[in-house]
């Protein structure tokens, strides 16, 4: 068999459930990968290959039912997990012991989706850089010289270097998607509750969100119907999208006018147009749509964000409280709006 880890994840399944190729195999080649490139990789700060063949061997006895059994993947490091640390990139938490796992982890292992290990970020995910001075900083897969994005930047890491066939991340201003972009993924930030939170070491509790980190939309679509919590107050929560190929009939995407793409490189910008333009040849309904000015936005994220929950205690820092009223009130005088419209517009 040619290597395992270069097959997209329907291709292994369909191996598996064939019998073509148990998920031992599968498990111990991506396994083997992993714990070869980690010395230089730095995706990973803690790999465990017992537990991770242990539970291959589970699946492979079971059948290998589930829509993801048998496929190794690898998780952000403020996912909690009982066989491994969650440090969430820090020194700090190196006493933190979980009582069980991510209620995201729960849903994948009932999928039958092998944990391989815990992967880098930027301490805390405090940073868009990625750069840890703890555990190292994961180098940009296609170059060494350049940073890979953050702060869920080992889970793209593996990804991209095949350590891993999906790695689940999370994302308050971007660090799923900035990532992958960087990287050459799937970055997939869903709507909030989608996937699940309970057990996620928070950055900011009112702004957080788990994300999927996969080399292909199809890998992406496939991993999130298996992870996603069941939501009949959202529109279109429970639809599956899996099987409609290429076809993008009846979908509606939105493209922001205005500054998104005045301060883009133009070979980028080029590839966003293109892209854009095969979406409509594919068959979907592109609206531009105008997004509020995000002067407030910017402006209020720092002082939410420097009050999130201490880490493992669910409480607000009074050092987070001090920075939100002293910023709040900051942008508040210098703003030129009146009191209503600077609340409509944080608020919206």
């Amino acid at each position: 068999m040619s290597d395992l880890t270069r097959l997209s994840l329907r291709k292994l399944r369909r191996l598996m459930i064939s019998g073509e190729v148990r998920p031992e195999e599968v498990t111990a080649a991506f396994l083997a990968r992993a714990e070869a490139r980690n010395s230089c990789d730095l995706s990973y700060v803690a790999i465990g290959a017992e537990h991770a063949l242990s539970r291959a061997g589970m699946v492979e006895q079971a059948g290998a039912f589930g829509r993801l059994a048998g496929i190794p993947f690898s998780c952000k490091d403020v996912f909690d997990t009982v066989a491994l640390p969650t440090t969430a990139g820090s020194r700090a938490m190196h006493d933190y012991r979980p009582l069980r796992d991510a209620r995201a982890l729960e849903r994948l292992k009932a999928a039958g989706a092998i944990l391989l290990g815990k992967n880098n970020l930027h301490e805390f995910c405090y940073g868009i850089t990625g750069a840890n001075p703890i555990f190292g900083t994961p180098a940009n897969p296609h170059d060494r010289r350049c940073l890979a994005g953050g702060s869920s930047s080992g889970s793209a890491v593996a990804v991209a270097n095949r350590t891993a066939m999906f790695a689940l991340g999370t994302d308050t201003g971007g660090s799923v998607r900035v990532p992958a972009s960087l990287c050459g993924l799937i970055g997939f930030k869903p709507t909030r509750g989608q996937i699940s939170l309970k057990g996620v070491v928070p950055f900011c509790w009112s702004l957080d969100h788990a994300g999927i980190l996969a080399r292909s939309c199809s890998d992406a679509a496939e991993v999130f119907l298996a992870v996603r919590e069941a939501d009949e107050t959202l529109v279109g929560a429970n639809a599956d999208h899996s099987e409609r190929g290429n076809s993008l009939h009846g979908l509606r995407i939105g493209v922001p006018e205005g500054v998104y793409l005045e301060n883009v490189a133009s070979d980028i910008a080029l590839r966003v147009h293109q892209l854009i333009a095969e979406c409509r040849r594919l068959g979907a309904h592109v609206i531009e749509v105008v997004l509020p000015d995000p002067t407030y936005v910017r402006t209020a994220r720092w002082p939410f964000n420097s009050s999130r929950p201490l880490p493992g205690t669910g409480e607000i820092s009074s050092a987070g409280l001090i920075c939100m009223g002293k910023m709040f009130a900051k942008a508040c005088f210098k703003a030129s709006s009146s009191w209503p419209s600077i609340m409509c517009r944080l608020s919206g």
